[in-house]
């Protein structure tokens, strides 16, 4: 038996045993495990002729408040309370025991109705750990309307932080779906000026617009136009977000009809005044059109049309005309692609991103006709409109079957997206152009890299000039230095940590995926088939981010098909879709640390050209290690090795790192401390080879564990001339005596495996952090 020093030991004893005496007895104990249990077991035994002994103890000012607590937490435990004894207890002096009395309400949920009206009536109570639990209970008592008590408790609470937080849990639930109630209380005198209400109003209007039904909406919108001080900036900003949710379909067809009656002839009343003039003037006229109204769709087309609007407020003027089906739309469109006209590119750039709501056959005869016309960077989003519906898809193959475009505007994950609705002579069409296209990462990708690595460290580029390659192929999707766009990683600080992990990322980008960046494919009710990645996925809707930076929100009852794609969203065939010098101008950017305007900025590690040559000197040992292998450095145990050696060449590789086992005793070994980053996937990436008709044994030690090996690296092992092996690190950061949090300890042991032919070459040796 365990016991504190030299403290007396307990006697045996046996609590089970005890009868419901002796255990209220326990309840008087000063050992809290006496207490604790002896509460349990009476609960569990729940005995009738027990519980007035219990009541009368709570109410027994000469007990200790302890033994008290513990009587009622065991009458609490064991079910309802009765009435009598519920009603006193709620009537208590002590704000502890009323509390447990609100929350023994909740508990329960149908209580007698004198319970019911005095649990209702405490919402003012003085101490707010009453106020707490009502409010908590106030949609678990059957009978009583949740949302006036909740708004009494909030208004009680001054600026009570815990109390405003569970009441937004439990009112926002009821929004959801009967938003009309809540904004018929907070009109209430009593409410208006409550503090905490009107920080919870904010919080309602975001959830009502974001998922409320029609009527919740139509009630929120009348609400803020009635005040007696109309917030204009609240009314414009419900305006709208109703007027995205319109365009996204996002509300049926019953819902919508009623929700017209009852906002259209509030939104009529701001629709005065100059076109572009007010904020609250183009919500309602860009709502109005959404709708198809004359008067605002007029409105919208001068809008649109003039000058003096701000660009970003001529695109949502673009975008209701299209939602709105305006019959003046196609001339309208033809004159935007019309560089001569003078429209801004933004303009053309929104066009193209939301011309696929248009089931219309003259949309891809129209982006086709200009697609020479069109700004480079805005091409590729030409090409992602078009392989959105079939009968624009066939289009734009027609197109290269003519030999009109080349093939290479269309990238692997375009021909994929093609073929989810293709029928099988488009299909035919498809393979007849592009050849078999595949569903699962190309494993020749090995290849292509080696390829790759010798043109670029071979090949001068321009950094300046790869900025605008940046631009028109990388920034579609990825931000560097803060320029491009933001669906997949941003590349400034990630994925470049070496020369070997920007040229994997960038033509194997199917390798590792990481989970934010699994890409879906969603086939609409209408036909339309998209490709992005996730960033909500809601019972009301999916919103993908999409190649260019678009977001695509696809109300939910319109998805008709969603699949998780196993290949990256970025294509594969960067080579194919870029020139060569361009290729070199990209990576003599992407292979900078910082901008190339700035004077500081340095190579990557392994980008330039490798300089073969050898050394038996250790001191010269860890200077040719880093060429290959960053940030990792030889441990000698007994002697050197007799060379090591950096050789232009091995198995199709330039630059790799060769080494030798000191002997056969004695392996050699790489080390390297390494901190690895909070909150992202880590790996140990090797790219290994052996001699002819020779082998090694690879092991890899983290933190004193084994991870890997003893493995053979020879022939049968690596029949293609090298292996690549990736170890998760994630789990394995570690902190202890002279440690970092986050640091890893990582040790490459290269030992012979009795052969004579016992080298090993080291291709790459890197952390990848994604």
């Amino acid at each position: 038996r365990i016991r504190y020093q030299d403290s007396p030991r307990a006697e045996r004893f046996d609590l089970a045993a005890e009868s419901d005496a002796e255990l209220i007895e326990r309840l008087h104990s000063p050992n809290v495990f006496f207490r604790d249990i002896a509460q349990r077991i009476l609960a569990e035994r729940n005995d009738p002729e027990t519980k007035p002994r219990l009541e009368r103890l709570v109410f027994d000012q000469q007990a200790p408040r302890k033994t008290r607590l513990h009587a009622l937490w065991a009458l609490v435990g064991g079910g309802p309370l009765s009435v009598e004894f519920h009603r006193a207890l709620l009537a208590h002096e002590d704000p502890t025991f009323r509390a447990w009395a609100v929350r023994a309400a909740g508990n329960s949920g149908q209580v007698d109705p004198t319970v019911r009206q005095l649990v209702t009536s405490l919402f003012g109570d003085p101490s707010p750990d009453v106020r707490l639990q009502v409010a908590i209970a106030a949609r678990k008592l059957e009978g009583v309307d949740p949302l006036p008590l909740l708004l009494d408790v909030l208004a009680a609470s001054n600026d009570d932080r815990l109390i405003a937080h569970v009441v937004w849990q439990n009112v926002h639930p009821v929004l959801e779906e009967h938003g009309e109630p809540f904004f018929e209380l907070v009109a209430k005198d009593e409410y208006r000026q409550a503090p905490g209400v009107a920080e919870l109003l904010e919080r309602a209007v975001e959830r009502v617009m974001l998922g409320g039904d029609a009527p919740s909406i139509a009630a929120l919108i009348a609400y803020l136009h009635d005040q007696p001080k109309i917030d204009l900036a609240a009314v414009t900003k419900c305006l709208s977000g109703l007027t995205a949710r319109l365009q996204n379909r996002e509300l049926a067809d019953a819902q919508l009809r009623e929700l017209r009656s009852r906002i259209e002839p509030i939104a009529n009343r701001y629709l005065t005044g100059k076109p572009g003039g007010t904020e609250l003037h183009d919500a309602s006229a860009l709502l109005l059109a959404t709708w198809g109204d004359p008067a605002a769709v007029a409105d919208v087309r001068a809008m649109f049309d003039s000058n003096d609007t701000r660009v970003p407020r001529r695109a949502e003027a673009l975008r209701a005309l299209i939602a709105g089906r305006d019959e003046q739309l196609q001339p309208m469109i033809e004159r935007l692609f019309d560089r001569a006209a003078g429209y801004p590119v933004e303009l053309r750039r929104a066009a193209l991103e939301s011309l696929g709501d248009l089931d219309a056959p003259w949309v891809a005869a129209l982006v086709l006709a200009n697609y020479d016309r069109l700004e480079e960077e805005l091409r590729p989003r030409a090409v992602q409109l078009l392989c959105q519906r079939q009968a624009w898809a066939e289009r734009l193959v027609a197109a290269v079957e003519r030999e009109e475009l080349s093939p290479a505007v269309v990238h692997a994950n375009q021909l994929r997206q093609l073929l989810v609705e293709a029928d099988s002579q488009f299909a035919e069409r498809i393979r007849a152009q592009w050849g078999a296209v595949r569903d699962q990462r190309d494993p020749r990708r090995e290849e292509v890299i080696a390829k790759m690595r010798t043109f670029l460290r071979t090949t001068p580029g321009d950094p300046v000039a790869g900025e605008a390659v940046f631009k028109r192929v990388c920034g579609q999707c990825h931000k560097l230095h803060g320029k491009g766009e933001d669906i997949g990683p941003d590349i400034t600080r990630n994925g470049r940590n070496s020369f070997e992990q920007l040229l994997s990322n960038v033509f194997d980008p199917s390798l590792v995926i990481g989970a934010a960046y699994q890409a879906r494919i969603v086939v609409t009710s209408d036909g339309r088939v998209l490709s992005g990645l996730v960033a909500e996925d809601s019972p009301q809707r999916i919103v993908l981010k999409m190649q260019g930076g678009k977001q695509e929100t696809i109300a939910r009852r319109d998805v008709e098909q969603m699949k998780v794609s196993p290949l990256s969203l970025m294509p594969e065939d960067l080579e194919n879709q870029c020139k060569p010098q361009e290729l070199a101008d990209l990576f003599a950017l992407l292979t900078l640390d910082k901008p190339p305007s700035d004077p500081s900025a340095k190579k990557l590690p392994g980008s330039q050209p490798v300089v073969p040559r050898s050394t038996d000197n250790p001191e010269e040992f860890d200077t040719l290690v880093g060429d290959v292998a960053p940030g990792f450095s030889i441990v000698q145990k007994k002697s050197g090795p007799t060379t090591l050696a950096v050789l232009a060449e091995h198995a199709g590789r330039v630059g790799v790192l060769r080494t030798r086992p000191i002997n056969r005793s004695n392996p050699l070994e790489l080390r390297r401390t390494v901190e690895l980053p909070e909150g992202k996937r880590s790996r140990l990436v090797l790219s290994v080879s052996h001699e002819a008709k020779g082998a090694w044994q690879l092991s890899v030690v983290v933190d004193g564990v084994r991870a890997l090996g003893p493995t053979r690296i020879g022939d049968q092992d690596s029949p293609a001339g090298w292996r690549t092996i990736s170890l998760d690190l994630t789990d394995r950061a570690r902190s202890g005596k002279d440690r970092q949090d986050g640091e890893v300890d990582i040790r490459l042991i290269h030992a012979t495996a009795g052969e004579r032919r016992n080298a090993a070459f080291w291709g790459a040796v890197e952390i990848h952090s994604e």
